[in-house]
């Protein structure tokens, strides 16, 4: 009788064990994480003003990037996002943050000018936080969706991570 109750006890405690471990996992990365598996891109709904996202994860080509974004209002005409590379194979050190990425504002290219003011991190894992501006960013308004594109890491050409202003 006792083995039958830990036999149980043990069944129950392993399925509220799953459970709980899959409601993390959607929690932390969201629909980020399923849009990730899907394509190439990943989104996060809109923001108050200096609040960060969550992390939007995409792990193509064994290369994981995530991306947090910072709202900035409109004035600014800049927006910061925290970008993180890693994976276990490539050494990332020469990874170009300035030149690899790229902004659209519902759906259209626009001219940025990106800083990359403290890259971290070494070898298989390196990130930095870069501020986009643009003159075009003054133009954002509740709804605008803004696509950041990061292009050349690894195989992938192009990973596009979507924000809603």
């Amino acid at each position: 009788m006792k083995s039958k109750f830990l036999v149980v006890l043990l069944i129950f405690v392993g399925i509220a064990g799953v459970v709980w471990g899959l409601s993390e996992v959607k929690g932390t990365t969201g629909d980020a994480k399923i849009a990730a598996a899907a394509g190439s891109s990943g989104t996060s709904g809109s923001l108050r003003q200096g609040v960060k996202s969550k992390p939007i994860l995409n792990e193509q080509g064994g290369i994981e990037v995530s991306v947090v974004w910072e709202k900035l209002p409109p004035e600014a005409k800049a927006q910061k996002f925290e970008i993180g590379l890693s994976n276990h194979v490539l050494d990332l050190d020469s990874y170009d943050f300035v030149r690899n990425v790229k902004l659209q504002l519902d759906g259209k290219s626009i001219p940025i000018q990106v800083e990359s003011p403290n890259k971290g991190g070494a070898g298989h894992h390196v990130s930095s936080a870069i501020l986009i501006k643009s003159a075009e960013l003054e133009k954002v308004q509740p709804g605008t969706k803004l696509d950041l594109i990061i292009e050349k890491v690894g195989d992938t050409p192009s990973r596009i991570f979507s924000f809603v202003y």
